[in-house]
Protein backbone atom coordinates (compact mmCIF):
# COMPACT_ATOMS: atom_id res chain seq x y z
CA UNK A 1 0.00 0.00 0.00
CA UNK A 2 1.19 3.73 0.00
CA UNK A 3 2.11 5.50 2.47
CA UNK A 4 3.25 8.92 3.58
CA UNK A 5 6.83 8.51 5.61
CA UNK A 6 8.81 10.38 7.28
CA UNK A 7 12.52 9.51 8.00
CA UNK A 8 14.30 13.08 9.29
CA UNK A 9 12.59 16.04 10.80
CA UNK A 10 12.52 18.81 8.98
CA UNK A 11 10.46 20.92 6.30
CA UNK A 12 7.43 19.55 4.09
CA UNK A 13 9.80 17.75 1.73
CA UNK A 14 10.90 15.10 4.03
CA UNK A 15 7.66 13.15 3.65
CA UNK A 16 7.55 10.82 0.92
CA UNK A 17 5.62 8.10 -0.35
CA UNK A 18 6.40 4.91 0.30
CA UNK A 19 5.00 1.40 -0.83
CA UNK A 20 4.60 -0.39 2.45
CA UNK A 21 3.10 -4.02 3.60
CA UNK A 22 -0.51 -3.43 5.03
CA UNK A 23 -1.02 -3.70 8.27
CA UNK A 24 -2.96 -6.52 10.14
CA UNK A 25 -5.42 -5.81 13.04
CA UNK A 26 -4.50 -7.52 16.42
CA UNK A 27 -5.72 -7.53 19.19
CA UNK A 28 -8.30 -3.92 20.44
CA UNK A 29 -7.46 -2.58 16.03
CA UNK A 30 -8.89 -2.58 13.22
CA UNK A 31 -7.95 -1.92 10.02
CA UNK A 32 -9.35 0.97 8.34
CA UNK A 33 -9.43 1.90 4.17
CA UNK A 34 -9.01 4.96 3.98
CA UNK A 35 -10.82 7.35 1.80
CA UNK A 36 -10.05 10.79 3.32
CA UNK A 37 -7.63 11.74 6.15
CA UNK A 38 -7.57 14.93 7.84
CA UNK A 39 -4.42 17.03 8.39
CA UNK A 40 -3.79 18.59 12.04
CA UNK A 41 -1.29 20.85 13.17
CA UNK A 42 -0.26 18.01 15.22
CA UNK A 43 1.17 16.43 11.88
CA UNK A 44 3.28 19.44 11.63
CA UNK A 45 4.67 19.22 14.60
CA UNK A 46 5.54 15.65 14.52
CA UNK A 47 7.10 16.50 11.23
CA UNK A 48 9.13 18.88 12.70
CA UNK A 49 10.42 15.93 15.45
CA UNK A 50 8.81 18.43 18.54
CA UNK A 51 9.76 15.90 21.18
CA UNK A 52 7.67 13.00 22.13
CA UNK A 53 5.37 12.97 19.03
CA UNK A 54 6.93 10.54 16.79
CA UNK A 55 10.24 8.26 16.72
CA UNK A 56 11.62 8.16 13.20
CA UNK A 57 10.87 6.67 10.88
CA UNK A 58 7.27 6.80 10.79
CA UNK A 59 3.93 7.21 8.41
CA UNK A 60 2.08 10.59 9.66
CA UNK A 61 -1.14 11.34 10.72
CA UNK A 62 -3.53 10.83 13.08
CA UNK A 63 -6.80 11.13 11.69
CA UNK A 64 -8.75 8.86 9.03
CA UNK A 65 -12.31 8.32 8.12
CA UNK A 66 -13.36 5.31 5.53
CA UNK A 67 -14.27 1.70 5.87
CA UNK A 68 -13.31 -1.03 8.08
CA UNK A 69 -11.67 -4.16 6.19
CA UNK A 70 -10.45 -5.69 9.24
CA UNK A 71 -10.63 -6.69 13.02
CA UNK A 72 -8.92 -7.88 15.73
CA UNK A 73 -10.60 -11.77 16.74
CA UNK A 74 -11.58 -9.79 19.85
CA UNK A 75 -13.49 -7.33 18.33
CA UNK A 76 -14.63 -8.62 14.88
CA UNK A 77 -18.22 -9.53 16.25
CA UNK A 78 -19.22 -6.21 17.24
CA UNK A 79 -21.85 -4.41 14.75
CA UNK A 80 -20.37 -1.24 15.05
CA UNK A 81 -16.86 -2.97 13.82
CA UNK A 82 -17.66 -5.43 11.27
CA UNK A 83 -16.07 -4.82 7.71
CA UNK A 84 -17.83 -2.55 5.54
CA UNK A 85 -18.30 -0.03 8.90
CA UNK A 86 -18.30 3.42 8.26
CA UNK A 87 -15.83 5.25 10.55
CA UNK A 88 -14.07 7.96 11.94
CA UNK A 89 -10.04 6.46 13.23
CA UNK A 90 -7.52 8.60 15.33
CA UNK A 91 -4.55 7.07 15.72
CA UNK A 92 -3.03 9.54 18.26
CA UNK A 93 -0.43 7.92 19.64
CA UNK A 94 0.80 5.26 17.12
CA UNK A 95 -0.05 7.80 13.85
CA UNK A 96 0.18 5.85 10.43
CA UNK A 97 -3.13 8.12 8.93
CA UNK A 98 -1.50 9.55 5.75
CA UNK A 99 -1.66 5.95 4.29
CA UNK A 100 -4.31 3.92 1.65
CA UNK A 101 -4.96 1.12 5.05
CA UNK A 102 -4.81 2.42 9.03
CA UNK A 103 -4.67 0.27 11.94
CA UNK A 104 -6.31 2.04 14.93
CA UNK A 105 -6.84 0.84 18.36
CA UNK A 106 -10.94 0.48 18.57
CA UNK A 107 -11.24 2.61 21.69
CA UNK A 108 -10.49 5.39 19.05
CA UNK A 109 -13.07 4.35 16.23
CA UNK A 110 -16.12 6.26 15.70
CA UNK A 111 -19.26 5.34 14.02
CA UNK A 112 -20.09 7.61 11.07
CA UNK A 113 -23.60 8.20 10.52
CA UNK A 114 -24.96 6.95 7.07
CA UNK A 115 -25.71 10.67 5.90
CA UNK A 116 -22.11 11.86 6.35
CA UNK A 117 -19.82 12.40 3.70
CA UNK A 118 -16.70 10.79 3.74
CA UNK A 119 -15.07 13.85 3.55
CA UNK A 120 -17.24 15.55 5.85
CA UNK A 121 -15.93 13.06 8.54
CA UNK A 122 -12.30 13.36 8.04
CA UNK A 123 -12.78 16.84 8.54
CA UNK A 124 -15.11 16.38 11.63
CA UNK A 125 -13.29 13.98 14.57
CA UNK A 126 -9.74 15.82 15.29
CA UNK A 127 -11.44 19.41 14.79
CA UNK A 128 -14.19 19.46 16.43
CA UNK A 129 -13.42 17.02 19.42
CA UNK A 130 -10.08 19.43 20.41
CA UNK A 131 -12.76 22.15 20.30
CA UNK A 132 -14.92 20.81 22.40
CA UNK A 133 -12.98 19.52 24.69
CA UNK A 134 -11.24 23.05 24.88
CA UNK A 135 -14.68 24.84 25.13
CA UNK A 136 -17.73 22.97 26.53
CA UNK A 137 -15.09 20.36 29.22
CA UNK A 138 -13.23 23.10 30.24
CA UNK A 139 -13.96 26.66 29.55
CA UNK A 140 -18.11 25.85 29.79
CA UNK A 141 -18.90 28.88 28.55
CA UNK A 142 -22.45 30.79 29.89
CA UNK A 143 -25.12 32.37 27.36
CA UNK A 144 -24.52 35.68 26.63
CA UNK A 145 -20.51 35.79 27.86
CA UNK A 146 -17.93 36.96 25.76
CA UNK A 147 -15.31 33.85 23.72
CA UNK A 148 -12.67 34.90 22.02
CA UNK A 149 -11.31 32.65 19.39
CA UNK A 150 -7.14 32.27 18.26
CA UNK A 151 -6.77 31.21 14.49
CA UNK A 152 -10.43 31.28 14.37
CA UNK A 153 -10.54 30.05 10.42
CA UNK A 154 -8.44 27.13 10.92
CA UNK A 155 -10.09 23.81 11.25
CA UNK A 156 -10.38 23.83 15.21
CA UNK A 157 -11.15 27.39 15.16
CA UNK A 158 -14.15 27.55 12.75
CA UNK A 159 -15.25 24.53 15.46
CA UNK A 160 -14.78 26.08 18.32
CA UNK A 161 -16.77 29.57 16.48
CA UNK A 162 -19.94 27.07 15.79
CA UNK A 163 -19.66 25.50 19.45
CA UNK A 164 -19.11 28.59 20.74
CA UNK A 165 -22.56 30.12 18.57
CA UNK A 166 -24.40 27.14 19.61
CA UNK A 167 -23.55 28.07 23.34
CA UNK A 168 -24.99 31.49 23.02
CA UNK A 169 -21.98 33.63 23.23
CA UNK A 170 -20.69 36.76 21.96
CA UNK A 171 -17.90 35.62 19.35
CA UNK A 172 -14.86 37.13 18.26
CA UNK A 173 -12.04 35.63 16.53
CA UNK A 174 -8.41 36.32 15.47
CA UNK A 175 -7.41 35.87 11.65
CA UNK A 176 -5.83 38.15 8.93
CA UNK A 177 -8.01 40.40 7.50
CA UNK A 178 -8.54 38.79 4.16
CA UNK A 179 -10.12 35.78 6.47
CA UNK A 180 -12.45 38.84 8.16
CA UNK A 181 -15.64 37.75 5.52
CA UNK A 182 -15.00 34.23 6.00
CA UNK A 183 -15.54 34.71 9.71
CA UNK A 184 -18.41 36.36 9.43
CA UNK A 185 -20.34 34.27 7.65
CA UNK A 186 -19.22 31.09 9.80
CA UNK A 187 -21.04 33.56 12.13
CA UNK A 188 -18.42 35.54 14.30
CA UNK A 189 -19.80 38.75 15.72
CA UNK A 190 -15.99 40.60 15.84
CA UNK A 191 -13.38 39.41 13.48
CA UNK A 192 -9.85 41.05 14.81
CA UNK A 193 -6.79 41.55 12.41
CA UNK A 194 -4.07 40.34 14.56
CA UNK A 195 -1.33 41.22 12.17
CA UNK A 196 -2.63 45.01 11.88
CA UNK A 197 -2.43 45.85 15.16
CA UNK A 198 -2.91 44.89 18.77
CA UNK A 199 -5.63 42.34 19.32
CA UNK A 200 -5.52 42.59 22.90
CA UNK A 201 -6.28 46.65 22.36
CA UNK A 202 -8.81 45.76 20.04
CA UNK A 203 -10.98 43.28 22.20
CA UNK A 204 -10.58 45.80 24.94
CA UNK A 205 -12.09 48.73 22.78
CA UNK A 206 -15.09 46.51 21.27
CA UNK A 207 -15.86 45.71 24.75
CA UNK A 208 -15.95 49.00 26.00
CA UNK A 209 -12.79 48.24 28.49
CA UNK A 210 -14.72 45.31 29.77
CA UNK A 211 -13.14 42.72 27.88
CA UNK A 212 -14.29 38.71 27.47
CA UNK A 213 -15.05 35.87 29.62
CA UNK A 214 -12.92 32.98 27.91
CA UNK A 215 -10.55 32.71 25.42
CA UNK A 216 -9.43 29.34 23.10
CA UNK A 217 -5.53 30.26 22.36
CA UNK A 218 -3.72 27.57 20.06
CA UNK A 219 -0.88 30.02 19.38
CA UNK A 220 0.81 30.00 23.26
CA UNK A 221 3.83 32.26 23.80
CA UNK A 222 3.54 36.27 23.93
CA UNK A 223 -0.53 36.06 22.87
CA UNK A 224 -1.06 33.63 25.80
CA UNK A 225 0.52 36.73 28.04
CA UNK A 226 -1.50 39.37 26.21
CA UNK A 227 -4.79 37.16 26.41
CA UNK A 228 -4.47 36.86 30.06
CA UNK A 229 -4.95 40.68 30.58
CA UNK A 230 -7.83 41.07 28.56
CA UNK A 231 -10.12 38.28 30.75
CA UNK A 232 -12.86 40.37 32.97
CA UNK A 233 -13.64 39.15 36.19
CA UNK A 234 -13.95 35.10 35.88
CA UNK A 235 -12.21 34.67 33.34
CA UNK A 236 -11.26 31.42 31.48
CA UNK A 237 -8.12 31.33 29.38
CA UNK A 238 -7.81 27.69 27.62
CA UNK A 239 -4.34 26.80 26.24
CA UNK A 240 -4.61 24.11 23.74
CA UNK A 241 -1.33 24.19 21.53
CA UNK A 242 1.70 26.61 20.31
CA UNK A 243 1.41 26.70 17.17
CA UNK A 244 3.79 30.53 17.83
CA UNK A 245 6.97 28.05 17.88
CA UNK A 246 6.34 26.94 13.98
CA UNK A 247 6.34 30.01 11.90
CA UNK A 248 8.58 28.08 9.76
CA UNK A 249 8.24 24.90 7.87
CA UNK A 250 11.34 23.67 7.86
CA UNK A 251 12.14 23.94 12.11
CA UNK A 252 10.77 24.79 15.41
CA UNK A 253 11.92 27.93 17.33
CA UNK A 254 14.83 27.33 19.40
CA UNK A 255 12.60 28.52 22.87
CA UNK A 256 9.59 26.20 21.88
CA UNK A 257 10.08 23.24 24.28
CA UNK A 258 11.53 25.53 27.00
CA UNK A 259 8.32 27.47 26.82
CA UNK A 260 6.24 24.50 26.77
CA UNK A 261 7.69 23.68 30.32
CA UNK A 262 8.33 26.93 31.94
CA UNK A 263 5.29 28.95 30.88
CA UNK A 264 4.16 31.24 34.21
CA UNK A 265 1.55 33.68 34.91
CA UNK A 266 1.32 35.97 37.29
CA UNK A 267 -0.49 34.34 40.65
CA UNK A 268 -1.95 37.60 42.51
CA UNK A 269 -3.41 38.60 39.26
CA UNK A 270 -5.46 35.11 38.73
CA UNK A 271 -6.22 35.69 42.55
CA UNK A 272 -7.72 39.15 42.66
CA UNK A 273 -9.36 38.82 38.88
CA UNK A 274 -10.78 35.31 39.92
CA UNK A 275 -9.49 33.82 36.66
CA UNK A 276 -7.79 30.81 35.23
CA UNK A 277 -5.31 29.26 32.95
CA UNK A 278 -6.73 25.86 31.65
CA UNK A 279 -4.94 23.21 29.49
CA UNK A 280 -6.51 21.39 27.08
CA UNK A 281 -5.77 17.75 25.40
CA UNK A 282 -7.41 14.98 24.23
CA UNK A 283 -5.75 12.91 26.45
CA UNK A 284 -8.96 12.01 27.97
CA UNK A 285 -10.02 8.73 28.67
CA UNK A 286 -11.56 6.82 25.68
CA UNK A 287 -15.24 6.44 27.14
CA UNK A 288 -15.69 10.36 27.58
CA UNK A 289 -14.02 10.75 24.25
CA UNK A 290 -16.81 8.67 23.27
CA UNK A 291 -19.33 10.38 24.83
CA UNK A 292 -18.10 13.83 23.39
CA UNK A 293 -18.57 12.43 20.12
CA UNK A 294 -21.97 11.23 20.53
CA UNK A 295 -23.05 14.60 21.39
CA UNK A 296 -21.22 16.18 18.50
CA UNK A 297 -22.79 13.61 16.50
CA UNK A 298 -26.53 14.32 17.32
CA UNK A 299 -25.61 18.45 16.85
CA UNK A 300 -24.64 17.49 13.28
CA UNK A 301 -27.40 15.23 12.61
CA UNK A 302 -29.78 18.46 14.21
CA UNK A 303 -27.85 20.42 11.25
CA UNK A 304 -26.40 22.75 14.02
CA UNK A 305 -22.62 22.20 13.06
CA UNK A 306 -20.91 21.23 10.05
CA UNK A 307 -16.65 21.09 9.35
CA UNK A 308 -15.53 23.51 7.00
CA UNK A 309 -13.17 22.37 4.40
CA UNK A 310 -11.43 24.26 2.65
CA UNK A 311 -9.30 22.27 -0.08
CA UNK A 312 -8.88 18.55 -0.59
CA UNK A 313 -4.91 17.16 -1.59
CA UNK A 314 -3.74 13.65 -3.03
CA UNK A 315 -1.88 11.62 -0.70
CA UNK A 316 1.17 12.44 -3.07
CA UNK A 317 1.03 16.12 -2.40
CA UNK A 318 0.92 15.95 1.74
CA UNK A 319 3.93 17.76 1.41
CA UNK A 320 2.14 21.03 -0.54
CA UNK A 321 -0.65 20.51 2.33
CA UNK A 322 1.24 21.19 4.99
CA UNK A 323 2.80 23.98 3.46
CA UNK A 324 -0.61 25.59 2.88
CA UNK A 325 -1.00 25.55 6.55
CA UNK A 326 2.24 26.57 7.37
CA UNK A 327 1.25 29.62 5.12
CA UNK A 328 -2.02 30.36 7.18
CA UNK A 329 -3.81 29.79 4.19
CA UNK A 330 -6.76 27.62 5.12
CA UNK A 331 -9.93 28.72 5.77
CA UNK A 332 -11.04 25.60 7.46
CA UNK A 333 -9.74 22.25 6.80
CA UNK A 334 -7.11 20.51 4.87
CA UNK A 335 -7.77 17.24 3.52
CA UNK A 336 -5.56 14.10 1.79
CA UNK A 337 -7.26 11.96 -0.29
CA UNK A 338 -5.21 8.69 -1.18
Amino acid sequence: MKAVEVRHYGPPEVMSVVERPEPEAGPGEVVIHAEAVGVNFHDLWARLGFPGLAALPFVQGIEVAGTVVAAGADVAALPHLRPGARVIGLPLVDHGAYAERVKVPVDLVFAVPDQMPMETAAAFGMSFLTAYAALEFTARPRPAERVLIHSAAGGVGTAAVQLARRAGTEVFGTASRQKHPFLRELGVDHPIDYRAGDFAAEATALTGGEGVDVILDPIGGETSRRSLGILRYGGRLVCYGISEFARRSDRIESEATSSWETASFPAAGLLTGATSVMGSHLGAPPAMLHAWMTELMAWYAAGGIAPRIDRTFALSQAAAAHQYIHDRRNLGKVLLIP
